[in-house]
């Protein structure tokens, strides 16, 4: 049966089984179907071990036991243990620290790159980790048990959004954002920015953009929830501190700016903007934007964040940019839509 092959006694296996799993039995890690046939005249009876790490479905494997109900174990299971050790070492270590490149892994983990990558692209075709675009950084996918608090569902928007926007990018050519509130600003969790072969400003995830001067603040404002949109208008007009142009606040204006914004369709980003909190004066980033909201209508309107197609001013390209990719920029924001109010109901069916 061995044939060459190294076996490992069950003895073996239990001073290993920190590797398997917490303080799990492997006897009763054993599945129930299986199959029994002879081998040069012993009986063997072949078992599936189906290994879990962090819920996922690692690898099967056969456990052999003879006659003597002594259980032994191949070398390659062993090898696997490996791998899921290795995997587990990715795991923790993007849980301690969020964002990781492959440098900061390899040296965390002490794994040679090579190796790592397999192991990174086996957790993401498992759905445990993903790569935002945007830096280009590795993060642990947000789980179903982590999607309460508030900045955990921004990443796992994020997520969800990541392979919208890389699609965007080849039809559009130009990049895009993906911002969501934070507090009375937006916030950049996502970006095709750096991979775009535009030479343009790549603003780090993360940063704070204007509520009201940028695209994405008045895109987001006009069609949330009117109590929402007049908690923040307020807070803005009592708080001018957190604005980029104090002297725009006036709830005149700002009501006329919604009402523009809504009949268009989507948010449009002033030329008095330079990108930052800053004046124009001090810093301009050179771009120009539009921006649609991510609307759910499940149980009345909701913006989940808004969707950018984001070009240089220079080139006075808006109503082309309208023209052209306005629509295929709403169906991505319907896209996005779609995808988390299926990623929410099957977290509901987990429970």
């Amino acid at each position: 049966m061995q044939q060459g092959t190294d076996v490992l006694t069950m003895r073996m296996v239990e001073r290993n089984q920190a590797s398997i799993g917490e303080s799990a039995n492997v006897l009763d890690a054993m599945g129930d179907e299986g199959s029994e046939f002879h081998v040069s005249g012993l009986w063997i009876a072949c078992r599936w071990l189906d290994l879990r790490t962090i819920g996922s479905r690692v690898q099967r494997f056969a456990l052999f036991v003879s006659h003597r109900g002594t259980l032994s174990i191949q070398v390659s299971l062993m090898k696997t243990i490996r791998v899921i050790s290795r995997a587990v070492a990715v795991l923790r270590t993007l849980e301690q620290s969020p964002g990781q490149s492959l440098a900061s892994l390899a040296a965390a983990t002490q794994l040679p790159k090579p190796s790592l990558l397999r192991v990174l692209a086996s957790l993401e075709f498992e759905g445990l980790v993903w790569r935002a675009i945007g830096d280009g950084l590795y993060r642990n996918r947000v789980s179903i048990n982590e999607l309460s608090a508030g900045h955990v569902k921004h990443y796992r928007l994020a997520e969800l959004t990541t392979p919208v926007l890389q699609d965007l990018q080849q039809r559009v050519v130009w990049p895009s954002d993906l911002a969501v509130r934070q507090d009375y600003a937006m916030e950049m969790v996502e970006t095709s920015r750096r991979v775009s072969s535009l030479s343009l400003v790549r603003e780090a995830l993360g940063f704070h953009i204007d509520m009201l001067m940028s695209a994405v603040g008045p895109a987001y404002l006009a069609f949330c929830p009117e109590a929402e949109s007049r908690e923040i208008i307020d807070h803005l007009r009592a708080h001018p501190e957190d604005c980029v142009n104090p002297q725009r606040i006036t709830l005149a204006g700002v009501q006329r700016m919604l009402e523009e914004t809504r009949l268009r369709g989507y948010g449009v980003r002033d030329p008095r903007y330079g990108g930052s909190s800053q004046s124009l004066k001090v810093f301009d980033d050179g771009l120009s934007a539009i921006a649609v909201p991510i609307l759910l209508d499940t149980a009345g309107p909701r913006v989940l964040g808004c969707l950018t197609v984001v070009w240089l001013r220079r080139f006075n390209l808006e109503r082309e940019i309208v023209r052209t990719h306005l629509p295929v920029l709403k169906k991505a924001a319907a896209k996005i839509a779609t995808a988390w109010t299926l990623d929410e109901r099957g977290s509901a069916a987990a429970f």
